[in-house]
């Protein structure tokens, strides 16, 4: 266990914030009594620590099923996270940028959110202007399915 995965199961209380925040997505699983509809596999861990003009480039989380960041300090200063629009006409076309017809979408988090999408999708974070340390923890989950389940 590293250092920043027992600071992430202590902030999130041994992953049932997380596991509380998805048990509605698979709430329709019919399972054996006393079986779980599904497990939550914390499978890694990181603190992302960007000084003044530090940012990430475009990436996505490969192999695991749910990716996330915690914010320990952050401001809207210091810039958001931004997530590339999945549909691919969107990157290709050209299409004129409006409010419903973006290429990304940035969010700005707040001190002591946390933040879960598909590990799949593209994101980034926008530089941080600041002098300050934008501080965070980010994370990948695996789901698991209990033997039977569809």
């Amino acid at each position: 266990q590293t250092p920043a995965s027992a600071m992430l199961r202590s902030l999130v209380g041994s992953e049932m914030c997380i596991r509380d925040r998805w048990s509605r997505a698979f709430s329709h699983r019919k399972v054996a009594e006393g079986q779980e509809r599904y497990v939550l596999h914390l499978k890694n861990s990181w603190m992302n620590i960007q000084s003044k003009f530090k940012s990430h480039e475009w990436h996505c989380h490969p192999g695991y099923h749910i990716a996330g960041t915690y914010y320990m300090r952050v401001s809207s200063e210091q810039g958001g996270i931004q997530f590339q629009n999945p549909n691919i006409l969107m990157q290709h076309c050209n299409f004129p940028e409006n409010p419903r017809n973006s290429q990304s979408l940035e969010f700005i988090p707040g001190d002591g959110d946390i933040i879960l999408f598909p590990a799949w999708l593209m994101h980034n974070t926008m530089p941080n202007i600041t002098d300050v340390d934008r501080i965070s923890v980010s994370f990948n989950i695996d789901i698991e399915l209990p033997m039977g389940q569809t």
